[in-house]
């Protein structure tokens, strides 16, 4: 699906709703009169550890199962998947209980829930989680409309209820280090900005799963599935966009969604305020390789390649210690390293037990989501 450049809404206005709460962790209970769920009120955990639950029983549900079995201060009670799938076969995969009934699902006494499942689904399985009265995090992107995603960030506020968002490199001490060093001024004035994304996601890819490649639940290609962990870099490090012009077509699949990208932007705030930045991405590319970032500045420049720096040229600023982080998910999600998704699941659980935001709370998710939608609005894709 080609579509022609053009400029995109100006300016990404974070929502005014923000999340809030100050509370201990909560806990959702079942009242026998009514058979359904009710906040219990507040209690303090103490040591013992918190009841969490994962929506989803793919790849990334079977992630965060794994660390939550390693997280010590954390159980997985049971995972909720779609109802007509093979409740024995997710069992045995995943090592714990399967369910396909959201009321047994949350009538086991849940705290918090991770959510995996498709893209398109995130919006009503994060706010069916949400209504029950659990904290929630959800794995990228928070919701495929940012509209979808101020609803989810408005009722948990309401319910005083934590909402998280996994954007793992947030976590990570090498894209932590960089983030350091742009905003104390290291590099100077940042005046451009790329980023290349030369993935591979072939056929068998689309075929492993129906959704992959929908609008309708994928919510975008490149952009909104694989791409979307990289602009929640930029508008980190270097703020948000005031302006974005973009090309979108669907050039290898056959898919509904764009496998290719091609955008020009230019930061309108924060530390890299009137900056040009673009960004190439393609998950068409063969064999596929890691991603590219380069930040040119003033005072010094660096470029990552993957998970690692390979040139950093910033006077009086040590380079950042080297990644431990694998980059094979370029070629196979399979092979996707989970260290700092662990990192952030860590974060989201003190998160709850000292009544505080999480590393990415779902106002901060957004701003990569919208983003994704200025891109599409500028390469003329209707969604």
């Amino acid at each position: 699906m080609a579509a022609a450049a053009g400029g995109a809404p100006a300016g990404h206005v974070l929502p005014v709703v923000r999340q809030r709460g100050a509370g201990p962790v909560r806990r959702a209970a079942v009242t026998a009169e009514a058979s359904a769920r009710e906040v219990a009120g507040s209690e303090h955990v103490g040591d013992r550890p918190l009841r969490v639950g994962v929506v989803g029983a793919g790849l990334a549900a079977g992630w965060f199962v794994e660390l939550l079995r390693r997280a010590g201060d954390a159980e997985c009670v049971a995972v909720l998947r779609a109802p007509g799938g093979d409740l024995d076969e997710a069992a045995t995969r995943l090592g714990v209980r399967a369910l396909d009934d959201p009321d047994a699902f949350y009538g086991l006494g849940l705290e918090a829930v991770v959510v995996t499942s498709p893209s398109g689904l995130h919006a009503d399985h994060a706010g069916m989680a949400l209504e029950r009265g659990c904290h929630v995090l959800v794995e990228k992107p928070l919701t495929i409309t940012g509209a979808a995603g101020e609803r989810l960030v408005a009722l948990a506020a309401a319910r005083d209820l934590r909402l998280g968002v996994v954007f793992q490199r947030r976590a990570d001490p090498v894209f932590r280090h960089v983030a350091s060093a742009i905003r104390d001024g290291a590099l100077g004035t940042v005046v451009a900005v790329g980023l290349t994304l030369p993935y591979h996601r072939g056929d068998a890819y689309y075929a492993s799963a129906a959704w992959r490649g929908t609008w309708a639940l994928d919510g975008g290609g490149v952009l909104m599935n694989q791409g979307i962990h990289l602009l929640d870099v930029l508008v980190w490090w270097f703020g948000d966009p005031d302006d974005v012009r973009a090309f979108a077509a669907t050039q290898a699949r056959a898919v509904e969604v764009e496998d290719t990208a091609a955008v020009a932007l230019r930061f309108g705030s924060g530390p890299a305020a009137g900056a040009l930045g673009t960004v190439l991405a393609t998950t068409a590319s063969s064999p596929g390789h890691p991603h590219a970032l380069d930040v040119l500045g003033t005072h010094g420049s660096l470029r990552l390649e993957g998970e690692r720096v390979v040139r950093w040229d910033v006077e009086g600023v040590p380079a950042p210690p080297a990644s431990q982080a694998s980059d094979g998910g370029a070629r196979d999600p399979r092979a996707t390293d989970t260290a700092n998704h662990g990192r952030v699941l860590a974060d989201f659980l003190a998160a709850l037990r000292e009544g505080r935001d999480p590393l990415v709370d779902g106002r901060e998710g957004l701003r990569s989501l919208r983003l994704v939608e200025a891109i599409y609005a500028g390469a003329g894709l209707v969604r």
